[in-house]
């Protein structure tokens, strides 16, 4: 009998523990599943980029799509009412303007680029660049198109 019952008991504690694994709410950073985007979103979104196939997150309490276009990978974000807010899409050092390249090199000798994103957002478009070198501290800069570093 003692032993039926440590036995019953073992059952209810895993099916509890297997109950509260299973909760059904998404917190921050998690993933969600499309049905869960708003239309109005959905629909901003396959606009903008027509064709594209996203993964969907909440953040900054907005919905992020991270998706890929132009073998590129992108980041765009958009509120619940499905207006785009904005959009970061990983670069390469070579995909950089040559005048920003030529003006980097200039500005910041010594340094190589790390990293490069392009944003956009509706009222502006420019380059975050980041930059490294050896026994320095990282600098990020960000640059419009034509070479002109805004902060």
């Amino acid at each position: 009998m003692k032993r039926m019952n440590v036995l019953l008991l073992s059952l209810m504690l895993c099916s509890a523990m297997m109950a509260a694994g299973c909760d059904n709410s998404i917190g921050v950073d998690d993933d969600i599943p499309q049905s869960y985007v708003p239309q109005a979103v959905m629909q901003s979104f396959n606009d903008k980029y027509p064709g594209s196939k996203a993964t969907w997150e909440m953040e900054r309490g907005m919905l992020k799509a991270e998706f890929r276009k132009d073998r590129r990978d992108v980041d765009a974000w958009f509120d619940n009412n499905g207006k785009w807010v904005r959009s970061e899409t990983d670069l390469v050092a070579r995909d950089l303007p040559n005048s920003i390249k030529t003006m980097l090199e200039s500005t910041y000798p010594g340094y190589h680029i790390d990293d490069t994103d392009l944003i956009e957002t509706p009222t502006e478009k420019y380059y975050l660049v980041e930059l490294e070198k050896r026994g320095s501290m990282d600098i990020k800069v960000k640059v419009t198109e034509d070479g002109k570093i805004i902060s």
